[in-house]
């Protein structure tokens, strides 16, 4: 029958390609303990067939990927010195999986359209940056966390994750932790998708982008930094769910000329306030900003937030203080059990309250809303729950 017939050619024709597949590939091993590198084992590859380069031991050595299609699998690479990047890529479709990474300058730098992915793989005790990616129109590097093996970024003489000029970086499932600068940085229209990871423990912030950078943030813990927990700085933007910024040593979210979006993020603990704002826009949808070292939410200079159903309590100075032609609208929060007043306005600055009340009660030594001057002004406070102060006027 044709059919049948049809059915055996497809079968040959499939068995046929299995076998071209596999012979268009190629798989190495290096054994490090008997003096073998993986840069030689690269280099004498067939540059046209996809590479895979099983790695025994530990090498010391400074690896160049410059083409295309290469996979490092196992094993531990140390950096000869400070001076000289553990591994350098210049090349697409480049895997680097379940190593160790040690020592060395930067230890993967990524350069010039590069595409690369480093999956469950320990980086750490680099003298700069961890992982650079810089200089190019697209690129991406993609750091995944990988059972038995997880991803760990920790120890870095500079930044844990460092995007530059135009980047992209993708971080999931990972640790990255006591790094001396930042632990994930953007700048020059750079971009992060960071998600499901732990940021703690770096000697800057946790997250810093700036200049017309970018980030998605969601379900992070970003913990005990020494600087802002994430820091947007000039024309950079944000958006952040479900994400926990907490216990940090300085500011929580602090932002300067940008904006920052998102939902149930949770801002307590922190030093200092827990959200600080110039100039900058912020709206967030659920959520809590508690238990800060200052004020819950401290925004100036022509700050504009939306607050819908957040809880700003328990924070050491006000819940939100909006001074300097600063403007809030919030819709159903608690802005309650603050030490000073629930919300202030000063310096000209205004609250609209919008379509379900929100609690201001319990603040210790203020009002519910408080008003500083007479340029400052509030809208429908019949939806505030909560003590006024007489210098508070509408519209």
């Amino acid at each position: 029958m044709k059919w049948k017939t049809w059915a055996a050619a497809i079968a040959l024709a499939a068995t046929a390609f299995a076998g071209l597949a596999s012979a268009q590939s190629i798989t190495l091993t290096v054994d490090c303990g008997k003096g073998q590198k993986i840069g030689d084992a690269i280099e004498r590859a067939d540059i046209n067939k996809p590479l895979t380069v099983n790695i025994r031991g530990t090498c010391t050595e400074s690896v160049l990927i410059s083409r295309d299609n290469v996979t490092l699998m196992g094993g531990t690479l140390v950096g000869p010195d400070s001076n000289q990047n553990l591994i350098t890529v210049s090349a697409r479709g480049v895997r680097i999986s379940s190593m160790t990474l040690s020592g060395g300058n930067f230890g993967v730098a990524a350069r010039r359209q590069s595409e690369v992915s480093v999956v469950g793989t320990t980086i750490q005790n680099t003298a700069s940056h961890a992982v650079r990616a810089t200089n190019a129109a697209v690129r991406t590097v993609s750091l995944t966390g990988a059972s038995p093996r997880p991803c760990v970024i920790e120890y870095a003489g500079g930044r844990g994750v460092s995007a530059e000029m135009g980047a992209s970086v993708n971080v999931s499932d990972c640790q990255i932790r006591d790094n001396a600068d930042a632990g994930i940085y953007a700048q020059s229209n750079s971009a992060v998708y960071v998600m499901n990871s732990t940021i703690s423990g770096n000697r800057s912030s946790g997250v810093f982008l700036e200049f017309g950078s970018s980030g998605i943030l969601n379900g992070n813990t970003i913990t005990n930094n020494s600087q802002a927990g994430v820091l947007l700085f000039g024309s950079a933007h944000a958006n952040m769910n479900a994400n926990t910024i907490a216990n940090g040593k300085d500011v929580g979210l602090a932002m300067d000329r940008s904006d920052v979006e998102g939902f149930d993020n949770v801002i307590n603990g922190n030093k200092g306030s827990g959200v600080v704002a110039s100039g900058s826009s912020l709206a967030l949808w659920g959520g809590s900003v508690s238990g800060n070292g200052a004020h819950g939410m401290d925004l100036g200079f022509a700050t504009y937030v939306l607050l819908d159903g957040t809880e700003v309590i328990g924070n050491a100075a006000s819940g939100v203080a909006l001074e300097v032609n600063s403007t809030a609208r919030i819709v159903g929060a608690k802005v309650k059990d603050n030490y000073h007043s629930g919300i202030s306005l000063s310096r000209s600055s205004k609250l609209f309250l919008w379509d379900r009340e929100t609690d201001v009660t319990g603040n210790v030594t203020g009002f519910g809303l408080n008003c500083t001057d007479a340029e400052s002004s509030a809208w429908d406070m019949g939806l505030l729950i909560g003590s006024i102060s007489p210098a508070c006027t509408g519209y």
